[in-house]
């Protein structure tokens, strides 16, 4: 048996126009059919209630198979038709056949132009049915004229069945009845020619039976309920069959990604082979908002924004969380769609939702059953799963891309090494400390290239971590790439083997070489100033007891000689005290920044001084050069007469007495160049860098005295005024510190 198509609305007159036909043509084949019968006998009219149930229930009880947008239906309609055609006249029989079609459409509520259809068309084959019962039958009972006049009465139903249905389908398509016979090609087999074929035989089943007593039309209910259930059974054993295999290949279609959502396309593409459906949908809430991705026919995958009007985001609200399953005949927002009919089943995992899954027009039987449903719901869940672990994938990543930030950006330096002592991560903090770069460092042993050493300056083994038994050091002395030694503060972690790696050592290492410089220039600032202190305080104690205690005792030229001896100290002491503060001073200018410029003539500064020193030191002689001309150079006057005044001062303090000390002013490519030179014993070439740091003095000098600030304190001075201050070994021996500053120009002011 074949029924009429699911039509449009635009279509519905061909159709009805086409169903008038039919009806036309059954009224007239029923009434030729009576009249070639030439029948004597009355109309058994008690039995046909009987035979119009089992009409009825033999359309009923069927098995629809779903091809694309048409239905191929088999029942034993035509096996309980062939003994009402053989009993009853044309018109009856003709009127049975319409009355039980159009009883089981309105049961099944099918469109009012399908059942209609459904009337006319059966109600014209069995017409054309009896009409050929009727001219070819000799007599009554079933000879063998009769069985072969009957078998061609019923493959005339079958014939005039199918011709109807292609009509329609190329009425209600507007396609050649050809282009429809070929898409129908695949059901032709089993449907047409298997389903005639086996109501033919039961057809002549069911005519003997009745023959022998009419009470045997309701023997037939038996015979249609087993095919039913039997055909059923199949039908359902089949349909599990394909749903689970689809199950197991989507579940592994999902699986084989690292990112379950790069899966989906698959995903949803087994499942649409799985229902043998037209289309799926999975609409995904995703932080962003709802995203509908679909599979359909031949179209390729598509993802994009929903605004909540799909089909699926409207049956989720439907749904209320739960599966369902809708028909277009009960859901006029399916029938608008042109989905025939659909299933969805909730997205979610415990009470976290993600999103529902849907799949329209699936194939095979009529309807989804219990089972199909609960695949769906399963394939919802594995999918749910998916999202979940997704969730989850993403929320490990980003917690991996902030912690490769911090790691990454972090002032401080993280190394890995693993159990052979080779370097395996190697961040920014630890290239910008060290100098080098990750790509140089990773892959091979750190302690060639940074030689490591520990606070006693032992070399010290990293890349053998993993065999020691001591601590490491927590003070890391290294090499940098500049050549230069830093002093590094490691705190260390091991992180055990696990996943098939091996052991590693974390090093977190922090540049401390700043803090070490000031611990060891606080212990040489305590060492120097408590030397110096006590130098000058053990005269002047010693002075005062002796003019306290015996001052009667002593001359008076011996009482003036031990207080100017108490005032020498006391001046010693004010300059030590003095050069600190101004030690202190300098380095907050130099924090401060530059200082402001000034144009100031160096030429008087300098002239300044000498003349100063003259009055301080009458017994030295210091020779001036080049003071005649004005010299203007950017910076302040009284940083530039401090840094001449310690120049002057050290060369005071270490030239011979017998020599004289030359100071002059040269002015050359923009430069003004401020020179002292002394003739003492020189500084040997690799202390000529160490003399200007702090507390350093030459350990082999014989007037080795004050803190060994002064030079500090001169380079600073110079340095914040954007100038220089170096020495070189002067001509004929001794040392010739040399201040250079930029010359400016200085306007005149004009009245």
């Amino acid at each position: 048996m074949t029924d009429g198509p699911e039509t449009a609305p635009g279509r519905d007159w061909r159709i009805a126009a086409f169903s008038a036909l039919l009806f036309a043509t059954a009224l007239g084949t029923g009434l030729a059919a009576e009249a070639v019968a030439g029948r004597h006998g009355g109309t058994p009219w008690g039995q046909a209630p009987l035979v119009l149930a089992v009409l009825a229930l033999a359309s009923h009880l069927l098995i629809r198979v779903q091809c694309g947008d048409d239905m191929e239906a088999l029942d034993l309609f035509e096996a309980v038709l062939a003994p009402t055609i053989v009993v009853f006249p044309g018109p009856v029989a003709v009127g049975l056949a319409i009355v039980a079609k159009g009883l089981v459409g309105a049961l099944h509520r099918n469109a009012p132009v399908k059942t209609t259809f459904n009337a006319a068309q059966w109600g014209a084959a069995t017409g054309c049915g009896a009409l050929v019962f009727a001219a070819l039958r000799s007599g009554e009972g079933l000879p063998a004229r009769n069985v072969l006049a009957l078998a061609l009465a019923i493959l005339v139903v079958a014939v005039v069945n199918y011709t109807s249905v292609a009509a329609v389908l190329a009425l209600a398509t507007r396609r050649p009845i050809r282009v429809v016979l070929a898409e129908l090609r695949p059901v032709i087999p089993i449907g047409w020619v298997g389903g005639s074929a086996a109501n033919l035989v039961f057809g002549l089943l069911f005519v003997s039976a009745y023959l022998r007593t009419p009470f045997a039309v309701v023997l037939m209910v038996a015979p249609l309920v087993v095919l039913h259930w039997g055909s059923r059974g199949f039908a359902t054993a089949r349909t599990d069959r394909v749903r689970l295999a689809g199950l197991q290949a989507a579940t592994h279609a999902l699986a084989r990604p690292i990112d379950p959502r790069e899966a989906v396309p698959a995903f949803l593409a087994e499942v649409r082979h799985c229902f043998e459906a037209e289309a799926v949908d999975l609409l995904e809430l995703s932080p962003g908002g709802p995203v509908l991705h679909r599979v359909a026919g031949d179209a390729p995958y598509a993802a994009g924004p929903d605004d909540g009007t799909s089909t699926a985001a409207l049956l989720a609200m439907v749904s209320g969380g739960g599966s369902l399953v809708v028909d277009s005949r009960d859901d006029a927002l399916l029938a608008r769609e042109g989905w025939r009919v659909a299933a969805a089943a909730p997205v979610r995992t415990g009470e976290k939702s993600f999103g529902v899954l849907c799949v329209y027009n699936r194939g095979g039987t009529e309807g989804f059953e219990r089972g199909e449903v609960a695949v769906l719901e399963a394939l919802a869940a594995e999918v749910a799963g998916a999202l979940d672990k997704a969730a989850l994938l993403d929320a490990i990543l980003d917690e991996r891309r902030r912690l490769a930030d911090i790691v990454g950006n972090t002032s401080d330096g993280i190394l890995t090494l693993d159990a052979g002592g080779v370097v395996t991560t190697w961040n920014a903090g630890i290239e910008q400390i060290t100098g080098y770069d990750a790509e140089v460092m990773v892959g091979r042993l750190p302690d060639g290239v940074l030689r490591p050493r520990d606070g006693q300056g032992a070399p010290l083994d990293l890349a053998a971590w993993a065999g020691r038994t001591a601590a490491l050091p927590t003070a890391v002395e290294v090499t940098c790439e500049d050549g230069q030694s830093r002093w590094l503060s490691c705190t260390y972690g091991h992180l055990p083997a696990r996943d098939g790696r091996g052991a590693q050592l974390v090093v977190m290492a922090r540049d401390v070489t700043k803090v070490h410089e000031l611990d060891k220039l606080k212990d040489d600032f305590v060492a120097v100033v408590s030397h110096e202190l006590r130098t000058p305080l053990a005269p002047i104690k010693g002075w005062a007891v002796t003019l306290l205690q015996r001052a009667d005792e002593l001359s008076a030229e011996q009482r003036q000689e031990g207080a100017r001896a108490i005032l020498r100290q006391a001046d010693r002491l004010h300059q030590l005290i003095l050069n600190i503060l101004e030690d202190s001073r300098v380095e907050t200018d130099l924090n401060a920044g530059p200082a402001t410029e000034e144009a100031v003539d160096a030429a008087a500064a300098v002239a300044k001084v000498v003349d100063d020193f003259a009055l301080l030191a009458p017994d030295r002689r210091i020779v001036l050069s080049g003071a005649d001309d004005v010299a203007f150079v950017a910076g302040r006057a009284v940083r530039i007469e401090q840094v001449v005044t310690n120049l002057v001062a050290n060369a005071v303090k270490y030239a011979p007495k017998g020599l004289p000390i030359d100071v002059s002013i040269e002015r050359a490519s923009g430069i003004v160049s401020i020179a002292v030179t002394d003739r003492g014993p020189g500084i040997p070439p690799e202390a000529r860098e160490r003399i200007f740091q702090r507390f350093e003095r030459l350990a082999d000098t014989p007037a080795q005295t004050g803190t060994g600030l002064g030079l500090y304190i001169a380079r600073h001075l110079a340095t914040t005024m954007g100038g220089t201050l170096d020495v070189a070994p002067a001509p004929g021996g001794g040392s010739t510190f040399t201040l250079r500053m930029r010359a400016v120009r200085r306007l005149a002011a004009v009245g």
